[in-house]
């Protein structure tokens, strides 16, 4: 009865058959209601019994990853973006846990609820052509396309350039950098010791790494809080390639940004959930 109670002011799915039916969780109010999110998360976790909305939840969540939630609709899918970001903040272990329960297409998933996600934050300022998601991300090729737009990593279509505006101005909280090829940095040791020198102050940056030395420390830290997924993984790989390739100038990384011990390890193990599986 208490979660019919707390759940009063869910508005429930049209009944389109092309959609999930079934109640449209208010995440904001949820994720500020430690109890009822965690019987949520441990309904989907298969860890309690589920409260019947819960359970509706429980019974698609399988299909909705394996299909790339091709039944969400655009409300779902945003929701889906909320709990996922709550989840990640208020109980980190419980994030990791679902990623493993359900990793085979989550990193999709978790791009299209984030697409969603923006399309839905600024309706009033883009005008967005709508995309054929399912079809886009059966299409590896041409998503990793998008995605490369997106993420700053490639050109874009007119189309697809649409949405790089609008997923960087729904993501304003992120740190602004410079563009940064960091594959063909972490394979080319010579450009790897200049990028490096520069972070640790030992000769003159250029205009690219100068705008990653400025934010290093804030994101070592902050746990990388300001830094989008792109900028998680990028770090993440570097990190990688300095501690292989230049050990002696991984430990001093670790000792100019982080004296004390404090801060790298819990840095390292966010951006870690970034790595490429």
């Amino acid at each position: 009865m208490k979660t019919i109670i707390f759940l009063a002011v869910i508005a429930f799915a049209v009944a389109d058959p092309e959609f999930y039916n079934v109640a449209t969780l208010d995440m904001d109010k949820m994720k500020n209601d430690p109890q009822e999110f965690k019987r949520l998360v441990d309904c989907l976790l298969d860890r309690q019994p589920c409260t019947p909305v819960y359970s509706t939840y429980r019974a698609i969540v399988q299909e909705a990853i394996k299909k790339t939630c091709m039944k969400c609709s655009p409300i779902q899918k945003k929701a889906f973006w909320q709990f996922l970001q709550a989840l990640r903040t208020i109980a980190p272990k419980d994030y990791d846990h679902f990623r493993q329960k359900l990793s085979s297409t989550m990193k999709t998933v978790i791009f299209l609820a984030a697409i969603a996600y923006v399309t839905a934050a600024v309706p009033d300022y883009y005008d967005l052509v709508k995309l054929d998601m399912p079809k886009l991300s059966k299409d590896p090729k041409e998503f990793k396309i998008f995605v490369d737009c997106i993420l700053d990593k490639g050109p874009c279509s007119p189309l697809y350039k649409t949405y790089r505006v609008a997923f960087a101005a729904a993501n304003s909280q992120y740190y602004v950098l410079e563009k940064l090829d960091m594959d063909l940095l972490v394979k080319n040791l010579d450009e790897l010791k200049i990028f490096t020198n520069c972070l640790l102050e030992k000769i003159p940056c250029n205009k690219v790494h100068e705008s990653y030395r400025v934010k290093t420390l804030e994101a070592v830290q902050e746990a990388c809080k300001k830094c989008n997924p792109h900028t998680k993984h990028m770090f993440w790989e570097y990190l990688q390639a300095l501690k292989a390739d230049l050990p002696k100038e991984y430990i001093e990384f670790r000792h100019k940004y982080d004296p004390d011990n404090k801060y790298f390890d819990i840095h390292e193990a966010e951006i870690s959930k970034y790595a490429i599986e």
